[in-house]
C-alpha cells in the first residue's frame, strides 16, 4: 500500500516559509536592534529603549521598546504560530520589516540632525554610558553651535558623548547588519526539520 506523505511536505513547506520569509528577518530585526542600543549613545537610555520593529501590513509581530531611561532593554518578541503566518504568506510577494527609533531626539542621535547641545546631567544613567563617555572631565555647558551630536569641538568647551560621531552609518555602511541577516537567516533555515 503506498504511503501518502503530501501533508508532511506541505508542512515542511509551510515551516520553510514562515522561517525564511518571517521569522528570520524578525529575528534579524531583533538582533540589529540589540546591536545598536550597545553601538549608539547611551546617556539617559530613552533613546536605547526606544527601538521598534514594524512587521509587514496584516501581519503580528510589530513591537517596540519602552522608551525609559536606564540600561539598554532587549526587545521581546512574541512566539507566533506557524500555520498563521503561513498562511498570510501564500501570494506575498514580499515581507518588509522595518527597524526604527520613535525618541524624539532619534535624529540628533543617529548623526543626521544638527542641534545645540550641552548636558543635562552627568554621569550618565546607563553603565554603558558610564563606561563610555568621552571628555567626562568637561563642566557640560552648552556647545557654542549647532553642531552634530558625535562631532566635539576642540577645547574645553563642555562637549561630551557616549557614542563616537557617525556610529549609526559606520554600523549600516561597514556591512555587520547585512552580516547579522544572513547569519540570522542561515540559522533560520538549519532549524527546518
Amino acid at each position: 500500500m503506498a504511503r501518502n506523505d503530501l501533508p508532511k511536505l506541505i508542512a515542511a513547506l509551510e515551516k520553510a516559509s514562515v522561517a525564511v520569509a518571517y521569522e528570520g528577518p524578525r529575528q534579524a530585526c531583533k538582533q540589529i536592534i540589540d546591536d545598536l542600543q550597545q553601538e549608539g549613545p547611551s546617556w539617559s537610555g530613552k533613546f536605547s529603549n526606544s527601538w521598534l520593529i514594524d512587521a509587514p501590513t496584516g501581519f503580528p509581530g510589530s513591537i517596540k521598546g519602552s522608551g525609559a531611561e536606564g540600561d539598554a532593554q532587549s526587545i521581546k518578541l512574541a512566539k507566533e504560530q506557524s500555520s498563521v503566518i503561513a498562511k498570510q504568506l501564500q501570494g506575498r510577494q514580499e515581507t518588509v520589516f522595518v527597524i526604527g527609533n520613535f525618541s524624539e531626539w532619534a535624529g540628533q542621535a543617529v548623526d543626521e540632525t544638527l542641534d545645540t547641545f550641552f548636558r543635562p546631567f552627568f554621569p550618565p544613567k546607563t553603565k554603558l554610558g558610564k563606561e563610555r563617555v568621552s571628555r567626562p572631565e568637561n563642566n557640560g555647558g552648552p556647545r557654542p553651535k549647532e553642531t552634530l551630536r558625535g562631532k566635539l569641538p576642540p577645547g574645553d568647551n563642555g562637549s561630551s558623548r557616549t557614542a563616537e560621531l557617525f556610529w549609526f552609518q559606520k554600523y549600516n555602511n561597514a556591512g555587520k547588519r547585512d552580516q547579522v541577516i544572513a547569519s540570522t537567516l542561515s540559522k533560520a533555515l538549519r532549524g527546518i526539520k
